[in-house]
């Protein structure tokens, strides 16, 4: 019993620090993710590649726990993150692509999920708008929690 939700993210904003120090905070892995509400667990699987767990949430009597591992690839020349599913109940992939903005940093971001959510296919309609504004609210505290830390 569930349904795949499908959620897609970008955007685009600035920050005071310069590409090196952006770079260095977004493509260390853990450092990043400690921006990010909800994390339960960051798990080192080797290879640039992270098991994130997030923590569980529940709407509805219906409860999930979003538990995922992503590849990622850092390229400082190039100015981009990405990062490819791996494995988990979901599948999230994306990019960071940061360009020099004067004395700052012009920083765009990327990211769609395929959210396996664990409800009957007739409340697939409601689940959707909760799992986007929960998706949407939690990149929006991630990019200002990171704007805070470029500050």
């Amino acid at each position: 019993m569930g349904t795949k939700v499908t959620v897609s993210l970008n955007k685009t904003f600035n920050v005071g620090a310069d590409v090196d120090r952006v770079f260095d905070l977004l493509a260390n892995v853990p450092e990043s993710a400690s921006h990010y509400p909800g994390v339960e667990k960051l798990n080192d699987q080797g290879d640039g590649v992270y098991e994130w767990v997030m923590e569980e949430i529940g709407a509805g009597g219906f409860s999930h726990q979003v538990v995922y591992a992503s590849k990622y690839v850092a390229d400082r020349d190039a100015g981009t993150i990405e990062w490819t599913p791996v494995s988990g109940n979901s599948e999230i992939s994306g990019n960071w692509k940061l360009t020099a903005d004067g004395d700052g940093t012009q920083c765009e971001f990327n990211v769609s999920a395929e959210l396996d959510v664990p409800v009957p296919r007739l409340l697939k309609s409601m689940a959707k708008p909760v799992v986007e504004q929960q998706f949407g609210s939690q990149t929006d505290t991630y990019i200002n929690n990171l704007k805070t830390a470029l500050s």
